[in-house]
């Protein structure tokens, strides 16, 4: 199985699975922060959480290409 572009980071699929990981977090944090700040921000946060499940997929994609290697 071919590497998605998103998991070649380093040839590591684990590396890029962390940093999607990551990224997915701050993401995260990032829509928990502007829950915060109330009103006038929902569309700001539902893209912030949209981001965050973007991102967290791409993570378990790499964990599983890391897997078949």
């Amino acid at each position: 199985m071919a590497m998605t572009r998103e998991c070649r980071i380093g040839s590591l699929p684990w590396f890029c699975g962390v940093w999607w990981l990551t990224l997915g977090v701050l993401l995260h944090g990032a829509a928990w922060g502007a829950h915060r700040l109330r009103d006038g921000l929902t569309l700001a946060i539902l893209g912030l959480l949209d981001g965050s499940r973007w991102c967290s997929e791409r993570a378990m994609e790499c964990a599983k290409e890391g897997a078949e290697e």
